[in-house]
This record gives C-alpha cells, structure tokens and sequence, in this order.
C-alpha cells in the first residue's frame, strides 16, 4: 500500500484545528531557505535570526489568513522578505561589507583540517556574496543557492521575471570577477543547521504557547 503524502494544506488545517505541534514540522522544513533570504537583504547573522523568529510569529498569528492560491512556501517567504525590509527601516543600518558580523554556522565534521579549509573557502564566498547590492544579492541566493526557478524566485520578491534573470545575470559577472573560477556557490554557503536551526523553533513554539 503507498503512503499518502500529506499536504500542507491538510497540514495548516490541522495546526488551525489545534494540532500546533505541527507549526515545528514546517519551520524545520523551510528555516533553511527562509534564513538565506533574511540574509540576503539585512547581510547580518544575528539580524537574519531576528528577523526569521518575527516573521514566523506572524505566520502564526496570520495562518488562518493563508488562502492556498500561492505554494505556503511563497507566502511565509513574503512575509520574511517584508520583515526584513521592515527591520532595515527601522534600524537604518548598514550592511558590513566584511562579513564579520556573520558567524558560520556548520555541522560538527570528523576531520578539521578539511572543516578548516571548507569554512575558509565558503567564507570567502559569504563575503564576496554580500559585496553585492540587496537587489542582486536577494536573487543570486534564491536563483544561485536556494535553486528556485526564475519564476519562483520573481513570484517570492513580487518582479518580473526579466528582473530576476538581469540581476542575476549581473551578480554572476561581478563574482565571477571577483572569484573567478569558483562562481557556483551551490548550497553550501550562510548554512543554518544543528543548534541555530533547533534554537529558532523551540523560541517560536515556546512564544506561541504563551500566547
């Protein structure tokens, strides 16, 4: 007999009945992503972290408000991109072109010399990826790193999707300027894993459980 995949919108009825234990199941499933777009347009770890704890916090409270015409996945990014922007505004701060404010977040590995040369190469990328302005640096994540389509990524940040390919097309030509020949970022890079990943969920379960 098959298994029977679970929709997520069979899943957010549920949570919307009182299964909120369900609410953990899809951070897990996009923190992620959610937290490489944070990333993108406020270029700070502990910013980025902030402002993923706010934005699901308001999915929460808006969740009945999810309709099921877009993927919930395009939804929750709306509103991460929305906080962001919103926390840019209100602290009117910079982005630190040397990326020393953001620490690497990697898994435990077995060999340190090899972790050592991993963490070196990925934070040379990091840096040179927040060189870029938040325009293009917002599409090469999702495009470049994230891997969502052209239209997935113009349907997240609301533009068209001759934008999307001529500010990624721009991002690729200055890293590769810059880092020529390792331009492909791939999914290595502003990785949210282990403790940090763990930390966000149970701050937001524990704030939906007081409320």
């Amino acid at each position: 007999m098959s298994q029977v995949i679970e929709t997520e919108s069979c899943i957010i009825e549920r949570i919307l009945n009182g299964e909120t234990a369900l609410y953990d199941s899809l951070m897990q499933r996009y923190n992620q992503r959610l937290y490489r777009m944070a990333v993108a347009i406020v270029g700070a770890h502990d910013d980025a972290e902030d402002v993923l704890q706010n934005a699901y916090i308001l999915a929460w409270l808006h969740l009945s408000q999810f309709a099921g015409n877009a993927k919930f996945s395009t939804w929750i990014s709306r509103i991460v991109i929305r906080e962001a922007w919103a926390h840019l505004q209100k602290n009117r701060r910079q982005v630190n072109l040397d990326g020393s404010s953001l620490a690497a977040i990697r898994t435990n590995a077995s060999d340190p010399e090899k972790l050592s040369m991993d963490r070196e190469f990925e934070s040379l990328l990091e840096r040179a990826i927040l060189t870029l302005d938040r325009r293009h640096r917002s599409v090469f994540i999702l495009r470049d790193v994230e891997g969502l389509s052209i239209a997935e990524t113009a349907e997240c940040l609301r533009i068209p999707e001759y934008s999307v390919k001529a500010r990624l097309h721009r991002a690729r030509r200055i890293l590769k300027a810059n880092l020529h020949p390792y331009v492909e970022a791939g999914p290595s890079v502003f990785r949210f894993e282990g403790r940090q990943c763990r930390n966000i969920r149970t701050y937001v379960m524990n704030h939906i459980h007081s409320l």
